[in-house]
């Protein structure tokens, strides 16, 4: 989140899907003070966040100057998988140039990202295996 756990969801529109992620036993993540409102600052730094916390993300639409277009970038520059829909590709000259340049993975249909994810499962199975790498020194 842009903002505290404890401050009101902005954007508004936003209420619903928070309200929804909180009653299936999800939870919203926010590195901010409880209380914290929405400041310029605060977006761009939740970016960071949730670019480290994810698989990756899926960009629908974006335009030059917009915070999904820094979460695109911060994703690939974490080594995170970057999905851009077509219809981004074909407009945006910055979603052009992430595909060329192997930074983003173009999505025509669901299967483009579904393929491409860990399953949950495997999740917990990874970290083992990078717990052991690490032990040995590798």
């Amino acid at each position: 989140m842009g903002t505290g756990t404890a401050a009101p969801i902005y954007p508004a529109e936003n209420r619903p899907p928070a309200k929804a992620i909180l009653a299936t036993g999800g939870a919203l993540l926010s590195q901010f003070w409880p209380t914290s409102s929405t400041a310029r600052h605060t977006f761009p730094r939740r970016n960071v966040v949730t670019s480290g916390t994810t698989q990756g993300g899926v960009v629908i639409e974006a335009s030059n100057t917009s915070g999904a277009r820094m979460q695109a970038r911060l994703a690939a520059e974490h080594g995170k998988l970057v999905f851009l829909i077509r219809s981004l590709t074909d407009t945006q000259p910055w979603a052009e140039t992430m595909l060329d340049g192997s930074r983003a993975i173009q999505v025509t249909r669901t299967s483009d990202v579904t393929d491409r994810l860990v399953q949950a499962a495997d999740i917990p199975r990874a970290g083992r295996q990078r717990q052991q790498l690490a032990l040995t020194g590798l």
